[in-house]
């Protein structure tokens, strides 16, 4: 593995003032000093290991400046991975303070900006690290995502094509310029792209259920239904799988869907309690698609999705046409009021079809 580093200010002081006595001064580069085991931790292992084998190595100030510089990259892989952004983009500045200007540390940077939002430096370290390597594969597909960020989806596709020109296996460029597609909605790009993806990785869940969606914007529910299957079966623990089955079992409309979609939103809800849009689609299953309304589960889910997520209008709304349909009207108004005012586009004409004013 390849990693990064930079000597302390704390421990420079203490030797130039300790120049005097050296007993001293020996005695704190000796407490200062890597283990023999530091670098191994540094270079091979991960998480806290790594990270405390880096910074014995940093702080060593017998080590050769390039094994510091690599101990700086690493421990800040090692802290991006941990979402510590600012910590590890201190290391990788330190990195490339000590000359290690390596094409994976410029991109990590430049990753760790993206994910902090600075979109301008972030594009600014993966310029420059294709610019120090034209072929580094990693450094358009990082700079793919942070132009998909920015919602330039045509100059992410394009980053992610170069990509996969320089490495026609690359999983990664598939499945994150077939999410590029979607979000441009092109949806049949999309599912060509997943379907690389998945050819390439097999088990790739994630791919899975984006083709689903995929097929989903296309109207090709059968096929959507057959990805969130398989994702189920790779991935039984996934709520939101069984969710957007349940969506498409919903979508379809077959005879049968509607209980298959019910099933689907209860398991949601079980595997994850806290799922908003769970509660939410079973909600509206209830309010619309059951023979004469079943209103009081509806009521009973959409007012748990608003207490989940306080400003879903649509949950707002929906729950009102429940209160609605039970000639309950001072409930319904009270919540197209609410819908209304968090910006629901039908909520006004349903306050007037009740003779209330927005």
């Amino acid at each position: 593995m390849y990693r990064h580093g930079r000597p302390r200010d704390g421990l420079r002081l203490l030797i130039i003032a300790g120049l005097a006595l050296g007993l001293i001064v020996s005695e704190a580069v000796a407490a200062m000093a890597a283990a023999p085991g530091d670098w191994e931790a540094c270079t091979d292992q991960s998480g806290d290991a790594a990270i405390a084998g880096c910074t014995a190595v940093i702080g060593d100030e017998s080590e050769a400046e390039d094994r510091r510089a690599r101990a700086h990259y690493n421990r800040g892989l090692e802290r991006q991975i941990k979402g510590e952004l600012d910590s590890a983009i201190a290391d990788y500045d330190e990195a490339l303070r000590l000359n290690l200007r390596h094409p994976a540390v410029l991109t990590n940077r430049g990753s760790a900006y993206r994910d902090k939002g600075d979109y301008d430096r972030a594009l600014a370290d993966h310029n420059e690290a294709i610019e120090v390597d034209p072929s580094y594969v990693k450094a358009y597909n990082n700079r793919g995502n942070v132009h998909d960020a920015m919602g330039d989806h045509a100059a992410a596709v394009a980053d992610y094509t170069k990509a996969i020109e320089l490495n026609p296996d690359y999983v990664s460029a598939y499945f994150n310029r077939g999410i590029s597609h979607g979000r441009a909605r092109d949806h049949a790009s999309a599912a060509a792209d997943f379907s690389t993806a998945i050819k390439l990785k097999p088990d790739y869940v994630e791919a899975y259920v984006s083709r689903a969606n995929a097929y989903d914007g296309l109207d090709d529910f059968d096929a959507a239904i057959a990805d969130y299957t398989t994702a189920i079966a790779l991935r039984p623990e996934a709520a939101t799988s069984y969710n957007k089955r349940g969506r498409a079992y919903m979508d379809r409309g077959d005879s049968e869907d509607h209980d298959l979609a019910i099933a689907d939103f209860t398991k949601a809800i079980e595997l994850d309690p806290e799922l908003a849009d769970a509660y939410y689609n079973r909600g509206f299953l209830y309010t619309y698609n059951v023979a004469d309304g079943d209103w009081m589960r509806s009521i009973a889910d959409l007012t748990k999705t608003i207490e989940l997520k306080p400003d879903y209008a649509e949950a707002y709304f929906n729950r009102g046409a429940a209160y609605s349909a039970m000639k309950d009207k001072d409930n319904a108004i009270a919540d197209f009021k609410k819908a209304d005012a968090l910006g629901y586009p039908n909520a006004e004409k349903a306050l007037r079809k009740l003779g209330a004013e927005p």
